[in-house]
């Protein structure tokens, strides 16, 4: 899991490092593995996740699904 905390400015600086999957250290990131991981919002919030839209969520709950095999794609 990684969330990050930090503006579109700061992760301009740190786009380079994203890219070459290198560590980032910065005092608004979390970087953990989990298996399961619920956010709990201060405030109802529209989000985006995987390209989905969400409207007033006060949870995110995010869970590690069975690995795929294979992905097949219509001809």
């Amino acid at each position: 899991m990684l969330c990050l905390d930090m503006g579109p400015p700061k992760m301009v600086l740190n786009a380079l490092k994203v890219l070459l999957g290198m560590e980032l250290r910065d005092e608004g990131l979390l970087d953990r593995a989990a298996t399961r991981s619920v956010i709990t919002l201060r405030e109802p919030t529209e989000m985006q996740i995987d390209g989905e839209m969400f409207e007033n969520q006060r949870e995110i709950r995010l869970q590690v699904g069975p690995a795929l095999r294979f992905i097949r794609t219509k001809p």
